[in-house]
């Protein structure tokens, strides 16, 4: 009598902690050097409302204008020249982009970007500051924050090709970043970062200084989403840390952690996005660290720009992360724009290629093959540490691997049932997933008495399968077959409709010639009705259906 064997199986990806961070290399989906004996500065972002994706890449003698949709035709669409510079900064406001380069008296440029991707338009240059070695625009308040002349200029856009200056601040500085009514000063030489209210732009007011422990130029500062960190750089000397700060409390800001490269080098700028941070890291390329923990930050992908060695302030100026798309520029002073991938946040890690797997029917005593696949689609490399089952019927081929982002694991799960049932079970993979809590893949099975199968001796040299005997026939006939080599071998009768009446063999079987019987009953042990059946023959690659008559 049959009896039941109940255990689902479920599995579950469970989030674990990484033993040992490791990092992997960004995919390169493009590199565009069309200047390469002019040089290159900074970079930035622009996505039309068409959903077009475009880099303004920082020319020493200009502005380029590159349509980046298409990664295997990158398509500069405009140049917008300047005079020759070093250093140039870009930004972006509704469909305007603002470009500054560290010249005195060239003011702030405003390129029209609406007729993209025909042309652009330089709509007018703003000279109402001398010089300007950075901007930044906060977006939500339309708020340009221009670096230069000693201090900070606040200017209003609302009129955007029209500014108008609102207010001047502070000290002599680098850069500025503002968001959630707090402009961010790194102010240079001084080896400190000013935390200000803005809350009233005409009128800003300091609230705090963070004093740089190593005492370096403070170059850049960048805040988390919720404004509870501020990770900041320090250009000069080179080898001095990536900090990250709690300012939760603007009246106790502590130190959380600090990166840099493996080699040590120089970090130049770095952008948030999410739970990752993005250093441009001259020599060292683009890095990409996890900030998820503050107390514990490291380094997830990098992409190596500047395949040299360097000393000085070669390799990566500037980056850019912001496309929903997941790309990722970076700007090389020497080689140009590249443009990588680094999947958008909160993509799923780990995710399946089946929900189900279903054994069939076996023989008790013979064993079937089922396989998914585990596919990391995240931006992290996972790690699977265990695979248990609770079901021994049900066991896998493989408990533990990596993956790196875009990789994917087959997993074969044998079902190797010890008597007559259907089966149904738990299979449990552990990772380090940080999305992906638990997944489910439902297997079952059933299990029956073996039909007899005799072997014969001899190992034969083609596949093949030879008509039933007796055929007409009853009540019983005898098939049989040869194959010259190990392979899973399947044979099943079906009805004059093609359903499925009763599978004789399931299995893997070694090379040889064999017989196997069969009785006139169906899958659930019923005889079947007089008439023409067929039975399919598969064995590796060898197929072959053969017909037989049951007379009764």
């Amino acid at each position: 009598m049959k009896h039941l064997n109940k255990i689902w199986v479920v599995v579950v990806l469970l989030t674990l902690p990484i033993m040992a961070q490791q990092s992997y290399v960004l995919p390169l989906l493009a590199n565009f050097n069309p200047y390469p004996s002019i040089g290159y500065n900074d970079c930035w972002g622009y996505t039309a409302p068409d959903g077009r994706e475009y880099a303004l890449l920082g020319v020493e003698s200009g502005t380029s204008i590159v349509d980046i949709t298409d990664t295997d035709n990158l398509v500069e669409i405009a140049f917008i020249p300047s005079a020759n510079s070093t250093w140039k900064d870009i930004k972006t406001y509704q469909h305007y982009a603002y470009v500054v380069t560290d010249l005195i008296g060239l003011g702030l440029q405003i390129i029209d970007l609406s007729t993209l991707p025909d042309s652009v338009t330089l709509v007018n240059t703003y000279t109402g500051f001398s010089i300007s070695h950075n901007i930044y625009i906060d977006e939500s308040n339309a708020l340009l924050y221009a670096e230069g002349g000693g201090g900070i200029r606040i200017l209003t856009l609302a009129d955007p090709v029209n500014p108008v200056q609102i207010a001047f601040f502070g000290v002599p500085s680098h850069d500025v970043y503002a968001a959630g009514n707090i402009a961010y000063v790194s102010q240079g030489w001084s080896g400190t970062y000013g935390l200000y209210n803005v809350s009233n732009p005409f009128s800003p007011t300091l609230i705090t200084q963070i004093i740089t422990p190593s005492g370096g130029y403070a170059h850049n500062a960048w805040a988390s989403e919720d404004g509870d960190y501020l990770m900041t750089t320090e250009e000069v000397p080179a080898g001095l840390t990536v900090k990250l700060w709690d300012i939760s409390d603007v009246n106790n800001i502590t130190l959380t952690d600090d990166y840099i490269a493996s080699s040590g080098g120089r970090p130049h700028n770095t952008h948030i996005k999410g739970n990752y941070a993005y250093i441009s890291h001259y020599w060292d390329g683009l890095r990409i660290v996890d900030i998820s923990n503050p107390d514990s930050i490291f380094e997830v992908s990098y992409y190596d720009t500047y395949p040299n060695p360097g000393s000085q302030y070669e390799g990566d100026w500037g980056a850019y992360p912001f496309y929903h798309s997941g790309k990722v520029i970076a700007s090389d002073r020497t080689y140009g724009l590249f443009v990588l991938y680094f999947p958008p946040a909160g993509e799923q890690g780990i995710s399946l290629t089946a929900t189900t797997l279903e054994f069939d029917t076996v023989a008790v005593g013979s064993s079937v093959l089922r396989s998914f696949e585990v596919v990391n689609s995240g931006a992290v490399i996972l790690n699977v540490a265990d695979i248990q089952s609770t079901n021994p019927a049900f066991s896998p081929g493989i408990t533990s691997f990596s993956l790196h982002p875009g990789e994917s694991q087959t997993v074969e799960v044998s079902f190797t049932p010890l008597s007559e049932g259907n089966y149904e079970g738990e299979l449990y993979i552990f990772s380090s997933d940080p999305v992906a809590d638990s997944l489910t893949v439902l297997l079952s099975g059933v299990a029956t008495t073996p039909t007899d199968i005799t072997q014969a001796p001899g190992v034969p040299s083609t596949f093949s399968v030879s008509p039933n005997y007796p055929n007409p026939f009853n009540p019983v006939t005898t098939i049989s077959y040869q194959i010259p080599q190990t392979s899973p071998v399947k044979l099943a009768v079906y009805d004059m409709n093609g359903k499925l009446v009763k599978v004789l063999v399931d299995q893997q079987q070694a090379a040889g010639n064999y017989q196997v019987q069969w009785d006139g009953v169906n899958q659930q042990g019923q005889p079947v009705v007089s008439g023409v059946y067929f039975y399919t023959f598969r064995a590796g690659q060898y197929t072959q259906t053969r017909k037989m008559v049951l007379l009764k």
